[in-house]
């Protein structure tokens, strides 16, 4: 890692001023967001805060997602013997992995929260295809009552339809 005196006597190639900033943007600006792959509409400078230097133009919801990561990793005080770009590339490995298939008990009342927020037709379609019968569907009279139908099944306290 570098020095922070060293990043105080660098030597920069080029410098852009307040004034010419906006059009530094324009001709600069990608086609897409680089972070977020989609079409660039709302853009900014993105630059590094440890060195001063322009990273590229991006989405101003990139800037500011970007700016909470940073920002957060450095709060944390960073991780020894890792930089942010690698812990990025482990976290984007780590997210990729294989699924266990085991639920979490916080995962299981986040997905029964989801499926009570869901349109009664699709709560009646999720529980049919559960396995419930359509009278055992008419019983629950409410999202609460097929919400604890719901997670019955994803909890293992019901055998569901495989």
């Amino acid at each position: 890692m570098e020095d922070s005196e060293d990043l105080l006597v660098q030597h920069f190639d080029k410098y852009v001023t307040q004034n010419s900033l906006k059009k530094y943007r324009e001709e600069n600006t990608p086609v897409v967001c680089p972070v977020f792959q989609h079409p660039t509409e709302d853009t900014v400078v993105d630059h590094c805060h440890k060195t001063g230097c322009i990273r590229q133009v991006i989405s101003r919801e990139a800037n500011s997602f970007l700016g909470k990561v940073e920002n957060d990793f450095r709060r944390r005080g960073g991780v020894a013997n890792c930089d942010l770009p690698s812990a990025l590339m482990n976290l984007a490995k780590y997210l990729r992995r294989e699924r266990s298939g085991i639920l979490h008990p916080t995962g299981a009342t986040q997905l029964t929260k989801r499926f009570k927020r869901l349109p009664l037709e699709k709560q009646v379609k999720i529980l049919h295809r559960f396995g419930y019968s359509q009278d055992e569907i008419q019983a629950a009279k409410n999202a609460e009552n097929r919400g604890k139908m719901y997670r019955d099944v994803i909890t293992g306290k019901k055998e569901g339809a495989k």
